[in-house]
């Protein structure tokens, strides 16, 4: 557990620096703020390996809900900029 902690804390020091290396304002303040809200929901829950095989599954099944979740936000993303690329 702490090396997915040790990741996603470099992960999130790496955008951050890829945001001011790039001057987006916009994309360093929404890391920043979701790093806040990261930081502020671990403190409420605890991260802790499941303890049997039916909190193994749910965290599965919850797994493949959110990278579901992720696609279908890109493909939204994808599908937005094919119209607006179109229409102009």
């Amino acid at each position: 557990m702490r090396d997915l902690r040790t990741r996603l804390i470099s992960s999130l020091v790496f955008l951050f620096a890829l945001g001011i290396s790039a001057e987006l304002e916009s994309t360093t303040g929404r890391t920043v703020g979701g790093l806040a809200a990261g930081f502020c929901s671990a403190n409420f829950s605890r991260i802790r390996a499941p303890m049997n095989n039916a909190e193994k599954q749910r965290a599965q099944i919850l797994g493949w809900f959110a990278g579901l979740a992720i696609l279908a936000s890109f493909v939204l993303i994808f599908c937005t900029f094919a119209i607006q690329s179109v229409s102009c």
